[in-house]
């Protein structure tokens, strides 16, 4: 369960435009609580060259799952895209707490839902789905998915780590035959 709201400390994430986000997180409480470097490596990632700069995600919808505190939503949103910060119910007062905190910085729109992976469907399909400390590599995504290596040289030069892997995952389209 988490902590109380008004129990948290700030981090001050700098993006290479050189706005500050500042993401709250909570003094006590589950692995949502705080932001992973994980989430680090995967915000300086969506301003890469792969995205030019952070250009591409003007105006797609996107979902983060397992937000957490929502910081790699907060940053699509900043770049402009539509984002929608999931995780459980419990985290909904964190996610909204850093989308507010972080309105004057989002070009794009951000609102925090609950979603249970599995048990629960937003009911409508989206551009991009983000995710950081989630999903552990699995024989499974390869049956409907394409998968990408993103290698180190394709990452912030700054924020990144042979410790965390950044997979692009495509869902795989069938021909039916006969």
């Amino acid at each position: 369960m988490s902590a109380p709201i008004d129990n948290t400390f700030i981090r001050d994430l700098e993006m290479k435009n050189g706005e500050q986000i500042k993401i709250h997180q909570l003094e006590v409480g589950d692995v949502g609580c705080v932001v992973w470097d994980a989430a680090l490596v995967m915000c300086r990632y969506i301003e890469t060259g792969d995205f030019d700069g952070g250009n591409s995600w003007r105006g797609l919808d996107v979902v983060e799952v397992g937000a957490g505190t929502g910081v790699l939503g907060v940053y699509a949103a900043a770049y402009g895209a539509n984002v929608t910060v999931t995780d459980l119910p419990e985290f909904l007062p964190l996610m909204n707490l850093n989308i507010d905190t972080n309105r004057h910085h989002i070009t794009g729109t951000a609102v925090a839902e609950s979603l249970k992976w599995g048990e629960e469907s937003l009911g409508r399909t989206v551009d991009c789905v983000l995710m950081a400390d989630c999903i552990y590599y699995d024989k499974l995504m390869l049956e409907k998915f394409d998968v990408e290596d993103i290698p180190l040289e394709r990452q912030d030069s700054l924020f990144r780590s042979e410790d965390i892997l950044i997979k692009r995952f495509w869902k795989k389209t069938f021909t039916e035959v006969g």
